[in-house]
């Protein structure tokens, strides 16, 4: 009966970190890859920019942005997308309603304080 309460006690913390691990999720995941020597910093080393060495598809929540090879990229300070040229056409819903923003665009993403997104597609 020790050796089973043992087992227990080694199972139960194990299978809660396990949990705590699947359970936090990023606000933004996404794998950039850059032209050699066109990577730029901000100030607190985090990537600020580069020129795509392939199309590269953005999520951030749940928006999607298709990058396009070979234009520019950029991120926040804080590591959050914040724009690029479209390789794919997107929809932006608006409470006016839809708003394609075609390939070969320029779309920028931010969100503000109280959390709130906001898409623009020049």
């Amino acid at each position: 009966m020790k050796a089973f309460i043992r087992s227990l006690a080694m199972i139960v913390p194990v299978t809660g970190l396990l949990y705590l691990g699947i359970n936090y999720t990023f606000p933004a995941l996404a794998s950039v890859a850059c032209l050699s020597g066109t990577a730029t910093n901000h100030s607190n080393n985090s990537l600020a920019g580069c020129v795509l060495s392939r199309n590269t598809e953005i999520r951030v929540n749940n928006s999607r942005f298709f990058c396009k090879e070979g234009q520019p990229i950029y991120f926040t300070e804080k590591g959050t997308f914040s724009g690029c040229v479209l390789s794919e056409a997107i929809e932006i819903r608006r409470s006016s309603g839809v708003e394609i923003c075609p390939i070969n665009a320029k779309v920028s993403f931010s969100i503000s304080e109280d959390g709130n997104q906001f898409i623009d597609c020049m």
